[in-house]
């Protein structure tokens, strides 16, 4: 991790009460870095509920111009990481709505962060940029993000901002969301198996398919480190955490929850399929990860406290 210096810095973090928000404000705290959060009005913010008194908060819609501009006055960095972002079928379900709304928020944050003088942009992007993803069942999700990395690439060019977008796969870990109506691969399959909704479980995957996974303190970590690093790409690819069959996802999943079940592995046209990583951009490594069966037992033991 390059060497990280906060002095004189105030960033904000916008989803920063969500899930991988929180961790990102946990990480920049622990850093001493100042922060403020944007969270939407009303949203939970129980992710963030002990960091209270060492962050600012900030409630407002990032749809909104004239509120983006007001709560990035005296930011120096931004962590861009608001957004919808569901599962398959929500995006299949919801185009339209998923790509409107993540294009006018990366649109009226960067407008707002360039006129505050912010030198220093991280925006989430994901796989799902990718071509290959762009005309799938996350057609509105993966423009969104794609056009976020064209926003990004428009700034530098015209007015030297420093925009990275990371392209990020698959997070999961405490705080994730288990909703059925939202939940991606790993939350799903925890939810469905320690609630005992179905045996034999079913999974719509290919058994011996390889996917990536991204552990959600890795990526905060790298998140922060980018930030940071006085070296700048555009746009960059974290490295997954792991890289597991789906068996081995469910079978982590049974050692960690003790429960037993019978699986069948059904491929269907929709099924997630591995996305290869884009080697012709630059990669940021994952330091020292957790071994993925602890990561698993760590997710699995959240759930557990929180269902």
């Amino acid at each position: 991790m390059a060497a990280i210096a906060t002095r004189g810095e105030k960033v904000l973090v916008t989803g920063g009460a969500g899930f991988l928000g929180s961790w990102v404000v946990e990480r920049l705290v622990s850093l001493g870095t100042p922060v403020r959060v944007i969270v939407r009005s009303g949203e939970n913010q129980e992710n963030i509920g002990a960091l209270k008194g060492a962050i600012e908060i900030v409630e407002g819609d990032l749809t909104d111009d004239s509120f983006c501009r007001d709560a990035t006055r005296g930011c120096t960095r931004l962590v861009h990481l608001a957004a919808i972002k569901k599962n398959l079928t929500y995006h299949a379900k919801h185009p339209a709505g998923v790509l409107d709304a993540n294009v006018r928020m990366v649109a009226n944050i960067l407008s707002a962060a360039k006129d505050a003088g912010i030198s220093r942009v991280v925006s989430l992007s994901s796989s799902r940029a990718d071509a290959e993803w762009l005309e799938s069942p996350h057609f509105g999700y993966a423009w969104s993000k794609k056009i976020g990395e064209i926003f990004g690439e428009a700034y530098r060019r015209e007015y030297s901002m420093e925009v990275t977008s990371i392209r990020v796969e698959s997070v999961f870990g405490p705080r994730d969301s288990f909703d059925p109506i939202t939940a991606q691969v790993i939350p799903s399959l925890i939810r469905r198996i320690l609630t005992d909704e179905e045996n034999p479980l079913r999974v719509v995957a290919v058994r011996d398919a390889v996917k990536n996974f991204s552990f959600c303190e890795d990526v905060a970590g790298a998140i922060a480190s980018i930030l940071f690093d006085p070296i700048y790409h555009p746009v960059i690819v974290l490295a997954p955490s792991y890289a597991v069959s789906f068996q081995e996802v469910v079978e982590a999943i049974r050692v960690a929850s003790a429960k037993e079940f019978v699986v069948e592995f059904l491929d269907g046209k929709n099924v997630e399929r591995p996305t290869p990583i884009d080697v012709s951009l630059p990669q940021h490594s994952v330091e020292s990860p957790l071994p993925f069966r602890d990561a698993i037992q760590r997710t699995v033991g959240w759930y557990r406290d929180h269902a």
